[in-house]
């Protein structure tokens, strides 16, 4: 059987999807439905031969076992903490992060004052100010545990991460006492190149190259985040496979210049690639590509040739060892972007109609010229880059669609310039750590990096202002994304040859009615209320800002508004820092001086503030509207109106963050 390892991978992957979505009940369930298959694949002497089914659904087995044990043996004894305040000893295992209501940690828990209560286990810690407290230094004091969620979906990517639990920090006392462990000289190397960037480079451009290179984005301001999210340039501030290609491709191209032999230099790349993803913190995207340039370079040593596919199959295989890997959106969006890299490109890359153009690009009389031949290749370079950036877009659109409802229409053009950006980007950071740390010729280094970065930074700002930089997808869009695999799927039973034409159709098909789905919520009536009470009221050609206090609700409601093409006509009871920012962007009005804000948006009444009346209405922290109260700490809310009536949709943090 070709790819073995193909077939195991996405085999193994997609059975833990299916099982992270369903639950444990609908799991065995699955593990004696495909137990069956199981075994009839094994007793039939077509399907035995074939040797693709019974790999199949082994690997599905393999994947419901595994996930029933995780399930029993590592989730259900921690939610015995779930609701119970404890005393505890941790240590924190990264830097933290500030957020709107003080700092988050990754934190282990080494003993807890809960009988039967698990030892060893990884939490999210949040607390309302820094903890002063170095990586694995013992701390000890009372937390309050709660459970992230039912599954793995719900969690929103931390039992992916092996992490089950949250827990705010009641009180803490820091020991002078640490934790050995290696991870604790990673950690401080962590720091070390955080401290150097932000001290020689400083500002955003310093922290875009801590987040390039180790991961880290708590540097990089709100604004700045929110502009690569819009843009789909988010993989350039984490790490991610193009920063380890472009690192190990420095290596390389230093040991091919050397002259130095593949069997010798294979290893040391090798270990770099190890140390570089404990460095990431072990990022799935990271592992991806790592186990991806591992496979690839063991074959070098060897004189054989990797199959991509086969190797992205055993790279998903072995992350996915963890069973609820698959419910972190990085390990979906790095599967499937390598999975576009791999087989849509190839495919729009090598077609009869980009033959076609290229071979028109170069008849055009300017090759005849100078510089024309130069240019006519720039053109089609370019053009095979923006197919790359829209292969991955395709691959990546139901993952967009079920956890964001939306994607960067303006990416496909941008992410052209900004790999090629990124890449330089994350090679000329790595190089001047060496001069940073030492001081030699460190301004010179600095400066070349604070150049590169605000190139980056500025088209990511301009990017993120064009009107409909994003397109909605909305919630029915997932039948839409169905509707559209069936059809391809029926055209390949009907006739192979008809699946390219036909999927070419369906993607059109799935940008216009994006296009139009986005255009039309633009001019329908509707209210954005984040967290903290802030508020977009659209309504008509208005559209009014109320109650936006801090830089949060700033960027959450111009992300909102970016993604609709709205502009701010007025800020009403908004801070003086926001008030000046919106103006700035949309050149709106500002009324300062009013507490309550109440306006009738079609049938119904929208009200802010204390004492006030109407159908909606939002006061502090809630939302009461005819159907209830809305808790605002669950996420940020969406009304859409029409006459009398409205619909409702709740939206988490984590998602619009």
């Amino acid at each position: 059987m070709k790819r073995a390892f193909a077939h195991i991978g996405f085999s193994f992957g997609a059975a833990l999807f299916a099982l992270n979505a369903f639950g444990i009940e609908f799991a065995y369930c699955a593990f004696a439905a495909v137990a069956a298959v199981f075994v009839f694949s094994l007793l039939v002497l077509k399907t035995r031969r074939s040797v693709s089914l019974p790999v199949c659904a082994g690997s599905a087995l393999l994947a419901c076992l595994l996930f029933i044990y995780a399930y029993n043996a590592v989730v259900l004894p921690q939610m015995i903490l779930d609701g119970k305040t404890v005393q505890v000893n941790y240590y924190l295992t990264d830097l933290g992060t500030p957020v709107s209501t003080g700092y988050t940690y990754t934190a282990k828990i080494v003993s807890a004052a809960l009988p039967g209560a698990p030892q060893g286990i990884n939490v999210k810690l949040y607390v309302n100010q820094q903890i002063p407290a170095a990586g694995y230094q013992l701390i000890s004091g009372k937390v309050h545990f709660e459970s992230f969620g039912n599954n793995g979906f719900s969690s929103y990517g931390a039992w992916g991460k092996e992490i089950f639990l949250r827990a705010n920090v009641k009180a803490y006392e820091v020991s002078s006492n640490f934790v050995t462990s290696p991870m604790r000289g990673i950690l401080e190397l962590r720091y070390n190149i955080i401290t150097a960037f932000m001290n020689s480079v400083g500002g955003e451009e310093g922290a875009l190259s801590a987040g390039m290179l180790i991961g880290d984005r708590s540097f990089l301001s709100d604004e700045a985040i929110n502009n690569f999210r819009i843009v789909g340039a988010s993989h350039l501030t984490a790490v991610s496979g193009l920063h380890l290609g472009a690192v190990t491709g420095a290596f390389g191209g230093a040991f091919n210049l050397l002259k130095i032999d593949k069997r010798i230099s294979s290893p040391i790349i090798i270990l770099v690639i190890i140390i570089y993803c404990m460095l990431s913190g072990f990022s799935k995207s990271v592992v991806r590509a790592g186990i991806m340039l591992i496979i690839l370079l063991v074959g070098l040593m060897f004189r054989q040739r990797a199959d991509s596919l086969n190797s992205l199959g055993l790279a998903l295989f072995v992350i996915c060892l963890n069973p609820f890997a698959v419910c972190d959106i990085s390990t979906l969006l790095t599967t499937l972007s390598m999975l576009a890299i791999i087989t849509v490109y190839p495919a729009a890359v090598y077609s009869s109609a980009f033959e076609l153009f290229k071979r028109k690009i170069m008849s055009l009389p300017t090759s005849k010229r100078r510089f024309g031949g130069i240019v006519a290749n720039a053109v089609i370079h370019i053009s095979e880059l923006i197919l790359l950036s829209f292969s991955i877009v395709v691959c990546n659109l139901p993952v967009m669609c079920l956890f964001f409802g939306y994607f960067s229409a303006i990416g496909i053009v941008l992410n052209t310039l900004l790999v090629v950006l990124g890449g330089f980007a994350v090679t000329l950071s790595l190089a001047s750590v060496p001069f940073l740390f030492t001081g030699f010729l460190a301004p010179l280094f600095a400066y070349a990096v604070r150049v590169v970065n605000s190139l980056i930074l500025i088209f990511v700002a301009a990017g993120a202002r064009v009107p409909f930089a994003t397109l909605n997808l909305g919630k029915n869009f997932v039948l839409i994304i169905g509707g559209a695999l069936v059809i391809i799927g029926v055209s390949y039973f009907v006739s192979p040859r008809l699946v390219k034409k036909t999927a070419a159709v369906m993607i059109a098909c799935v940008i216009i009615i994006s296009a139009i789905t986005t255009v039309a919520e633009s001019k329908r009536d509707r209210v954005f209320i984040t967290q903290s009470g802030a508020a977009a009221v659209c309504f008509g050609n208005e559209t009014c800002v109320v109650g936006a206090d801090s830089y949060y609700d700033f960027v959450q409601i111009k992300s909102y508004l970016t993604s609709s093409g709205s502009k701010v006509t007025k800020t009403v009871n908004c801070s003086g820092d926001n008030a000046e920012l919106f103006s700035k962007l949309y050149g709106c009005d500002d009324d300062s001086l009013c507490d309550n804000y109440t306006v009738k948006i079609g049938e119904l009444t929208f009200a802010s503030g204390d004492n006030v009346t109407g159908n909606i209405v939002v006061c502090g922290n809630r939302v009461s509207d005819p159907s209830g109260i809305v808790d605002l700490q669950n996420g940020s809310v969406e009304y859409k109106i029409s006459g009398s009536s409205y619909s409702r949709d709740i939206y988490s943090t984590a998602i619009l963050t």
